[in-house]
């Protein structure tokens, strides 16, 4: 068995991650990397096999069946921890790639598209509205998602934890220019250009343009006055909702756990955002 070591360097600081991520996914995942650690499997071979396991569980919670919809569930618990061990087998082996990361977006969003279609179907078969609760409430979902990555982002990069990911919108523009500066056209910059525009729209999701640190100090303080939100933000991220969503369609309560984004989930991102610009505003110098 290789070598734990290189794992520490996949460490994300806790207010990165839910206790879902640290004593579930991340050690389920750990598991997966080192057992492929030996083996030549490149990373983005095994984010290419999560994303198939994640449609393939996915496309059956379209089935009212219960043993569909069970194993449908497991796929999608599999999915989680496969996509997990993805990048830690990236990062214990040094190969993390901005263009690997672009391509597990846009995974996990074809996962995402699928069980939105899935439940949509389901839901449109066993209960009257259900087409519009799984409207609604994966609509809430895929926005909850988008702004917990985009503020976690900003913490990680903001309060000095570590450098900007590479989801940062003006490292995606640097990297645009320097492909089309190098005459590059392929499907690279394509990649690059889609994930800037998806950055894009985050940001006006989140409003204006806001300030960054410009002292250390001031990194100090984000990180102390933001680190609880930053927490909080991650229980409406991704690998929450994967989980989250892999326990209520077990169940049987596919309807339940839409009601539950809808509301708690929306009532949760509104005070988080409201709380993050004020604590923003406290802590960070106004931009001249």
């Amino acid at each position: 068995m290789a070598d734990a070591a290189p794992h520490e360097k996949t460490r994300r600081p806790s207010t990165a991650e839910t206790a879902l991520d640290r004593r579930l996914l991340r050690p389920l995942g750990r598991v997966v990397t080192e057992l492929v650690l030996p083996t030549p499997l490149k990373a983005r071979w095994l984010t290419a096999l999560a994303v198939f396991i994640g449609v393939a569980g996915a496309s059956l919670l379209r089935f009212t069946t219960r043993v569909n919809v069970i194993v449908g569930a497991a796929l999608l618990l599999l999915y989680a921890i496969v996509g997990n061990a993805s990048v830690q087998l990236a990062r214990a082996r040094g190969t993390a790639s901005r263009v690997d990361r672009i391509l597990a977006g846009i995974g996990d969003y074809m996962v995402g598209l699928v069980t939105a279609i899935a439940i949509a179907v389901h839901l449109g078969a066993t209960s009257e509205g259900g087409l519009l609760l799984a409207s609604l409430g994966m609509g809430s979902v895929a926005l909850q998602v988008t702004l917990f990555d985009h503020f976690e982002n900003r913490y990680l990069a903001c309060s000095g934890a570590e450098p900007p990911e590479e989801s940062d919108l003006a490292e995606s523009r640097a990297a645009v220019k320097g492909l089309v500066d190098a005459g590059d056209s392929g499907a690279e910059l394509l990649l690059h250009r889609i994930h800037g525009a998806y950055l894009s729209v985050q940001r006006l999701l989140d409003g204006a343009a806001r300030p960054t640190p410009r002292t250390a100090e001031q990194a100090r303080s984000y990180a102390e006055r933001l680190a609880l939100i930053a927490r909080a933000w991650a229980w409406l991220g991704a690998s929450t909702h994967v989980l989250l969503l892999a326990v209520f369609a077990g169940a049987g309560g596919l309807g339940a756990y839409l009601w539950l984004r809808l509301f708690a989930g929306n009532a949760l991102m509104i005070a988080l955002w409201v709380e993050q610009q004020r604590r923003e505003r406290e802590v960070l110098p106004a931009r001249a």
